[in-house]
């Protein structure tokens, strides 16, 4: 006859201040398998809050990815939140699909309002290996601060 031991599962509070656990929250805890959660901790492929570094990336206000959503707003499985407009994606203030963009779309590639970044790159402190920050981009693909304008960029602030 087979031992058989009780288990306990342990429902963990990642949020004491809060008394809430991530799943709780719906607006503030995306919970797909490539989604994050509201204060950075990582799922499968993700990232943290304000600083994505991974190649499928999303962030807490910018979702790019072909299967993220975020909790205000997502509907398409490659749409994103508050204005949602083209098949690939836009996103409001930071549009980031691979030829879309949002208020100045005019490269090939891409570029994001108030911070412009490589393909698979995200905004405020892009670290990857396509990273730039939105007062720094130096590679190849890069766009204008506050004017992306072809595929290969520069910044009116900081030419390169």
């Amino acid at each position: 006859m087979p031992l058989s031991l009780p288990i306990q599962i342990e429902k963990k509070n990642f949020f004491p201040e809060s008394g809430r656990n991530p799943t709780d929250s719906p607006d503030y805890d995306l919970s797909a398998a490539t989604q994050q959660k509201y204060d950075g901790r990582p799922a499968a492929v993700q990232q943290q809050y304000y600083d994505p570094t991974a190649v499928v990336l999303q962030l807490y206000y910018d979702p790019p990815g072909a299967a993220q959503q975020k909790g205000y707003g997502p509907s398409a499985a490659v749409q994103q939140k508050h204005d949602p407009l083209a098949v690939t994606q836009q996103k409001y203030y930071d549009p980031s699909a691979r030829v879309q963009q949002y208020y100045n779309p005019l490269a090939a590639v891409e570029q994001k309002y108030y911070d412009f970044s490589p393909v698979v790159k995200q905004q405020h402190d892009p670290l990857a290996g396509l990273q730039k920050k939105a007062h720094d981009r130096a590679a190849v693909v890069q766009q204008k601060f506050y004017d992306p304008s072809a595929v290969i960029q520069e910044k009116i602030i900081d030419n390169y």
